[in-house]
């Protein structure tokens, strides 16, 4: 028997790739193309949250700030970033897409309002992720669901991006 649960997880995020247009089509060896690709946020967690990630998957490999270009490092030590994945296409075993958990996560802001997709969420931004937790026998999946920006680190590639103000309390996704 299957058991969801819901988890929330905040820190600073680095490469966000949650919205259509920038999500992770190929992956590493081309790992997400049977999917169609999937949505990816890293995720700095404090020891707390971290330790109850891993408990749900061991195969998770946290990485440390200093990896990532735009992270404060002294800012956030200590923390240690994990992956959130969400897929484009998830099948039933007819092969038939599984709408209420393929697509795009809820994107919002700090108020609840929807994300602008085209401002892409830099690198330090702080977000809280919204998980569900699936655990069936002695498997346990971890899926994103949405991501609230409660601050906005400008993105500084390509593309171009807007500051937001301060977050305030309650999670209304």
């Amino acid at each position: 028997m299957t058991t969801n649960e819901i988890y929330f997880f905040s820190g600073p995020a680095a490469y966000a790739k949650v919205f259509e247009n920038n999500r992770d089509k190929e992956g590493y060896q081309g790992a997400y193309k049977a999917h169609d690709g999937m949505y990816t946020i890293m995720v700095g967690l404090n020891e707390k949250d971290a330790d109850t990630l891993y408990s749900f998957n061991r195969r998770y490999e946290p990485k440390d700030a200093s990896k990532f270009a735009g992270v404060d490092t002294k800012a956030h030590k200590g923390r240690q970033f994990f992956p959130f994945r969400r897929k484009h296409a998830s099948f039933n075993k007819k092969g038939e897409v599984i709408a209420a958990i393929s697509g795009p996560p809820n994107v919002i802001d700090h108020k609840g309002d929807p994300w602008d997709p085209k401002v892409m969420i830099g690198n330090g931004s702080m977000v809280t992720v919204k998980t569900t937790v699936s655990r069936d026998g002695n498997k346990t999946y971890v899926r994103l669901e949405g991501v609230r920006v409660d601050e906005l680190v400008p993105y500084t590639g390509s593309g171009s991006a807007e500051v937001r103000q301060e977050p305030e309390t309650g999670l209304p996704f």
